[in-house]
């Protein structure tokens, strides 16, 4: 009885303290050989088979770099730039970090924009101020260099949406004459 006790109310506090969901965390409860009385609580996260659990550790640990990378780029793009050149909406659609993080390839995407080329330019000059700025956002050892590309492929989702919208649309024409 001691036991579940402490079970439900690790599991109120784990809920209220880290707002987690029940669910979210599994608890496992053994008794201590030298004091039976005491009883010590083992947190283990649930195991989903998903990316992470098939990636290696470096390719894990790649993958929350990009991640990290991609939040501080839009950040500083978005509020910190001030490069006239640079116009229009423009998010980070991806980054990826080579293994030893020595550079880093930023898609964005642009919206707006008056002129792509002269952005894509924009965005290459102002690649070592946007890395001095991720330096001291994201702690790492190296901050790698920064190499942007145009990523087109909202232009593309647009395309293909126009394409099955006039297919949709010719095929409730061949049905109304029927």
């Amino acid at each position: 009885q001691k036991i579940i006790y402490f079970r439900k109310f690790a599991m109120s506090c784990l809920v209220g303290a880290h707002s987690t969901p029940l669910g979210a965390l599994q608890t496992n409860f053994l008794k201590c050989k030298l004091f039976p009385n005491k009883v010590k609580m083992y947190l283990f996260p649930k195991r989903r088979k998903g990316i992470l659990e098939k990636m290696s550790k470096n390719e894990a640990r790649l993958g929350r770099v990009n991640e990290e990378l991609m939040k501080a780029l839009s950040q500083i793009i978005t509020y910190e730039l001030k490069n006239p050149d640079v116009t229009g909406m423009i998010s980070v659609t991806r980054v990826k970090v080579t293994p030893d993080l020595k550079y880093a390839k930023v898609y964005v995407s642009m919206l707006n924009s008056k002129s792509v080329e002269k952005t894509m330019q924009g965005l290459k000059d102002s690649a070592g101020f946007m890395r001095s700025q991720v330096a001291r956002m994201v702690n790492l050892r190296i901050t790698p260099e920064l190499v942007f590309e145009y990523d087109d492929s909202i232009e593309h989702g647009e395309r293909i949406d126009n394409i099955l919208k006039q297919i949709s649309e010719q095929d409730k024409a061949i049905k109304e004459k029927k």
